[in-house]
């Protein structure tokens, strides 16, 4: 199978910014369970930046990993 996304960023850099989407991803969950765990409510921005990664982030890596060889 031929990969359509080598054309745009080719394997290493794409996996270098899946990398990156990743570690935002545990750094708001990290943020998520320390205001929870103060006992504080959650700020605006932290749940908005939680519910933009995980409607970007899900498709995101369903496309990672149709198309980044092995």
């Amino acid at each position: 199978m031929t990969d359509p996304l080598k054309d745009v960023i080719p394997d290493r850099p794409r996996k270098f910014l899946y990398a990156i989407l990743a570690l935002i991803g545990l750094t708001l969950t990290g943020l998520n369970a320390g205001y929870a765990q103060l006992g504080h409510g959650l700020p605006d921005w932290l749940v908005f930046a939680t519910a933009f990664y995980a409607a970007v982030a899900g498709p995101g890596f369903a496309v990672a990993r149709a198309n980044v060889g092995r």
